[in-house]
């Protein structure tokens, strides 16, 4: 339960509003389920955007690291040292 729950109106009560927060919570909850994702902002489309981005630079990077020191390429350079 949210005890500092700021009233909307005088009109509804705690309890509705709080059946109300519940009643949001499971039509989500069921529209994720369904597969159905809720549409994003402007603002939400840029953030996740940045933030594809710097993962995938982050994915390219461990891949050339990976590729530095696994254990085929060393074995490879090292038969290639002698």
């Amino acid at each position: 339960m949210e005890k500092n729950l700021k009233r909307e109106s005088k009109v509804y009560s705690y309890k509705e509003q709080l059946e109300e927060i519940q009643l949001r919570k499971e039509l989500e909850e069921k529209q994720r389920k369904s597969g159905k994702e809720t549409k994003l902002s402007a603002k939400q489309k840029e953030a996740m955007k940045v933030q594809l981005e710097k993962e995938s630079k982050i994915r390219a990077d461990i891949k050339k690291v990976h590729n530095l020191v696994c254990p085929c390429n060393v074995l490879s350079i090292w038969l290639l040292a002698l």
